[in-house]
């Protein structure tokens, strides 16, 4: 799959200072986003961890019908 560049909205978001400022009395958003701004600047290469699509599920006939009859 192709990397997604950040969008500049998001990039803004992750400038925000209380992405910065992480205690133990920050929201969970905040931590999760700080998390995000992580990855993003240390294994993403600058990149969000996700293409931001799913792939078409792929199942063989026999399985299909298994997950018709659940």
């Amino acid at each position: 799959m192709p990397s997604v560049q950040v969008p500049p909205e998001i990039l803004s978001l992750l400038e925000n200072g209380r992405v910065k400022d992480i205690n133990t009395e920050t929201e969970n958003f905040w931590i999760l986003c700080r998390a995000l701004k992580n990855f993003i600047s240390q294994e993403g290469q600058n990149c969000l961890p996700l293409a931001g699509q799913l792939p078409d599920m792929k199942a063989d006939t026999q399985r299909y019908i298994q997950l018709q009859t659940m």
